[in-house]
């Protein structure tokens, strides 16, 4: 039984409509309850739901396991894959870690990463 938790989630498939995800506030934080394991198709969308009461402003488009974060005027690009990664932007850029001029495209090496400006 819930207390004081909001629930987020429910699981469709149970019998009693049990809770997938649930919240409760803690002082000036919050915990999340999953009762699934953490798996990407379960954490993506939490995690999207939250940045807007954050305000964390959503990076740019990647390719999958690609991550990116622009942080004044610069953006930092992670590969986490064991595969190379070609990760499209507009016009040109100058990578301040390689020290690369890309055009069009980043290649990103298995895992590599770039500050590009």
């Amino acid at each position: 039984m819930l207390r004081s938790a909001k629930v987020i989630a429910t699981f469709t498939n149970t019998p009693e409509k049990s809770p997938a995800i649930t919240v409760n506030t803690y002082g000036k934080g919050r915990a999340i309850y999953m009762a699934v394991p953490a798996q990407m198709p379960v954490l993506a969308p939490l995690v999207r739901s939250l940045y807007a009461p954050l305000g964390i402003e959503m990076g740019p488009d990647t390719p999958a396991g690609v991550y990116a974060r622009v942080v004044e005027g610069r953006t930092l690009y992670v590969n986490t894959t064991g595969d190379e990664k070609i990760v499209p932007i507009r016009g040109g850029r100058h990578g301040i870690i390689s020290g690369r001029t890309y055009d069009g495209t980043i290649p990103l090496n298995p895992y590599d990463a770039d500050l590009v400006e």
